[in-house]
């Protein structure tokens, strides 16, 4: 009888020690909301709202440059107030818009897995240089 409990206790431990091992993968995002924006004047314009305790996670964006006489920058940045007012922070560099009617969408992410995020309690707005067009679309959760 005694090697049956001595067989379960070092089993027991082994197993204990090949599960504290395994690693588990995390979580991927699920985005299911959409915001889209079109700017035409150099603002800051709000594209999700704050919400306390809240983050917004941003899973994939595509946007439109320039497609006036009028060159532009466009980045998205974080912060509180109306439209971003105070605290921001930038989350991506400023992209580069050149004057053209023919101006070519880029974007990133598939609407699963967070590309970035803001702080809890932030919002998520977009910065446009100067009067050029541009038009922004993004994939995001919020929690």
């Amino acid at each position: 009888m005694w090697r049956v409990y001595l067989f379960v206790a070092v089993f027991g431990l082994l197993a204990g020690e090949v599960c504290a091992q395994q690693q588990t993968s995390p979580a991927r995002t699920n985005c299911n909301n959409f915001a889209v924006l079109q700017m035409t004047t150099a603002t800051t314009t709000q594209l999700v709202a704050l919400v306390a305790g809240e983050k917004v996670r941003v899973c994939a964006y595509a946007i439109q440059g320039s497609t006036t006489s009028t060159a532009t920058t466009l980045k998205l940045e974080y912060g509180t107030g109306t439209a971003c007012a105070t605290g921001t922070t930038a989350l991506t560099p400023a992209w580069n818009m050149p004057a053209s009617s023919t101006a070519l969408p880029f974007g990133a992410g598939e609407g699963t897995g967070e590309l970035f995020q803001t702080p809890a309690g932030d919002a998520l707005c977009a910065v446009n240089s100067a009067a050029g067009t541009v038009n922004i679309s993004i994939t995001y959760a919020q929690f």
